[in-house]
């Protein structure tokens, strides 16, 4: 009976510290202000996908949606800033040169 108490506060405990990490990282997405030239991924409606990005013009403050340009593909696109696209982890992707052609 204990070691089941045990593993139900262990559990509950885990599930906080998820609530508040993602919490956390809500925080930190809506405070990130994007600008032309930040590197990003997005997420391309029509397949689901997330893709490579570059911010094309400055977001406003509070700014809801992002300009971006999908850099492999070339495609414009405004995406929701909540959700639909995030800074890339340090490193992925950036000794990938960029595919599209102007």
């Amino acid at each position: 009976m204990t070691e089941r108490l045990s593993w139900a506060s262990d559990r509950l405990w885990d599930e906080d510290d998820e609530e508040a990490a993602v919490a956390s990282s809500e925080r930190r997405r809506r405070c990130r202000r994007w600008r032309k030239g930040d590197a990003a991924v997005a997420r391309f409606a029509e397949d689901g996908f997330w893709y490579r990005a570059m911010v094309v013009e400055d977001a406003a403050e509070g700014e809801k949606t992002v300009a971006i340009q999908f850099v492999d593909f070339g495609n414009p696109r405004r995406v929701s800033a909540d959700g639909q696209i995030r800074a890339p982890a340090p490193g992925e992707f950036a000794h990938v040169p960029i595919l599209a052609i102007r």
